[in-house]
């Protein structure tokens, strides 16, 4: 009987401990459930990892001893394949690949007077541009072109003449389309054949524009650009940021009030023309991101030399911290190296968004009052160097 008793509360006890057991289960085989489901849902952020690389160092010292080549007007294409190189007073022009060293000339001064300025590569990275002046033999003034070349070939696409010298354009679509504020500060779009006027000024009574335009960016897919608009020639007047559709010529306002806007930081839009970066004023360098289809204006605070990606997914600018990489789908910034030791300029997403581009300012070299043993000229070079950093995914914990 005393045994039948013991088996009796030894099964009990048991019984006890399998009930007590069961939420403890249920609770661990949930939390073994938990990462899988957020792993399922995909929260990846992505991050800048490992020391910037240098893209041009092998191309710099190649190109920094000759006394023909300038590398001041050096810079790299946003596709980070190519790199151009500008000669001496513009006389030539040279198109670098990075990956395979081969070099292509697009422009070279071969007779008379030809000189070569304000050169821009496409958003592609398929065609360079530049306003070419030239003052033929026998001429009584200058011409004046914006020329459009191959970067692979160097075989001109496009040559556009002007009544005059142009500050600004803007490439797009593998050089196919370009758009430039002309000598008389109207805005034109210059497609294939047709070249049509995007602005007409309001001329007053005393015979002054109403109007000044100027600072024009170009959409990669061509389908919009940017312009600048200023009240006469009053620059510490406001200022308005406008964004025109191609071909149907729809403008929108974007910001009425853009105060003493610098005009080495233009603005950048996105391939589709949804998304639009921009410096408000550049007293306090407050940057803007406007997403024009939701209507939102977001503040990024404090930076210069900005740029949108392809995609509009990533902003990426300057501050007194270095390089900042601003994801605008979790609308966070993305997690940086040190850049700050490199004082970078113009940084810039690369079109596959895997890599931001930058030039390293504290890597620049002056050479002061270097000597042409030939003709005895001074010349100096402002040697830079582009440095690029990869995007890396990283597993949200």
């Amino acid at each position: 009987m005393r045994v039948l008793q013991q088996q009796t509360i030894t099964w009990f006890a048991l019984g006890l401990l399998f009930v007590l057991a069961l939420p403890t289960l249920s609770v661990a085989d949930t939390r073994k459930e938990k990462p899988k489901m957020k792993q399922a849902t995909g929260e990846d952020f992505v991050s800048l990892t490992g020391r910037p690389t240098n893209l041009t160092q092998a191309l710099k010292a190649k190109w920094s001893g000759k006394k023909d080549i300038s590398l001041l007007g050096m810079s790299v294409s946003d596709d980070g394949r190519s790199a151009l190189f500008r000669g001496t007073e513009g006389t030539l022009l040279i198109v670098a690949d990075l990956k395979s060293g081969v070099e292509t000339t697009v422009h070279q001064q071969r007779d008379g007077y030809s000189r070569a300025a304000r050169e821009t590569f496409s958003p592609d990275g398929l065609a360079v541009g530049f306003v070419r002046s030239r003052y033929p033999e026998g001429a009584s003034s200058f011409e004046y072109h914006i020329i459009v070349a191959d970067v692979r070939s160097g075989n001109i696409i496009r040559t556009i003449p002007l009544p005059g010298n142009v500050d600004y354009f803007s490439l797009s679509d593998g050089g196919k389309s370009v758009a430039y504020a002309g000598p008389d500060g109207e805005i034109y779009v210059s497609t294939g054949d047709k070249t049509f006027q995007v602005t007409k000024d309001q001329i007053t009574k005393d015979g002054q524009r109403k109007f000044i335009y100027w600072q024009v960016t170009m959409a990669g897919s061509g389908g919009a650009l940017l312009y600048l608009q200023s009240q006469g020639l009053d620059y510490s007047a406001g200022r308005s940021l406008v964004r025109v559709s191609l071909p149907d010529l729809v403008q929108t306002p974007i910001d009425v009030d853009v105060r003493e806007y610098g005009g080495m930081d233009p603005p950048s839009i996105t391939w589709d023309g949804s998304k639009i970066i921009y410096l408000r004023s550049r007293g306090t360098n407050d940057l803007v991101l406007a997403d024009l289809a939701s209507g939102q204006r977001i503040s990024l605070g404090y930076g210069r030399h900005s740029h949108i990606s392809k995609s509009g997914r990533f902003c990426v600018f300057v501050n007194d911290s270095g390089i900042v990489v601003y994801d605008t789908v979790r609308r966070t910034t993305v997690p940086v190296p040190n850049t700050a030791v490199f004082k970078p300029l113009w940084p810039r997403v690369t079109n596959d968004e895997k890599a931001v581009i930058f030039i390293a300012q504290s890597n620049a070299t002056l050479h002061p009052r270097e000597i042409d043993t030939k003709t005895g000229k001074v010349l100096n070079y402002y040697v830079r160097d582009h440095f690029r950093v990869d995007f890396e995914p990283v597993r949200a914990k």
